[in-house]
């Protein structure tokens, strides 16, 4: 049987059932994704983005305790975060536009030659 997403330190019964939904059901799944790749199918899934959720993953991973990061360590697992967190919003205004042609955002982007 394979290792339950809650094995992973940090991540607990919540983390479980989101992964779950996103589906990711296993620790080993989330460790062969590694953490940008399993926090964005989470984010793809309608999970809200949270920065603590996130640096416990990444920390998880390597077995430590999600307050344990150094300064440099959390601001490089900041911009991750935070360029996971624009890459998904990115693909929801992209998506939205296609899903509606005639939004404003859709003829902005139009005009200056991204779309159609």
């Amino acid at each position: 049987m394979k290792a339950p997403v809650s094995s992973i330190r940090n991540l607990g019964p919540v983390s479980e059932r989101q992964y779950g939904q996103a589906g990711i059901h296993s620790a080993d799944e989330i460790r062969s994704l590694g953490p940008i790749n399993a926090y964005s199918r989470l984010l793809a899934s309608g999970a809200k983005a949270h920065f603590t959720a996130y640096s416990a993953l990444v920390l998880g991973l390597e077995d430590r305790h999600w307050t344990d990061a150094s300064t440099d360590e959390k601001r490089r697992i900041r911009r991750d975060f935070d360029a996971i967190v624009a890459q998904h919003l990115i693909a929801e205004c992209l998506d939205s536009c296609t899903r509606n042609p005639d939004s404003h955002l859709d003829m902005a982007l139009d005009t200056v030659g991204l779309i159609k």
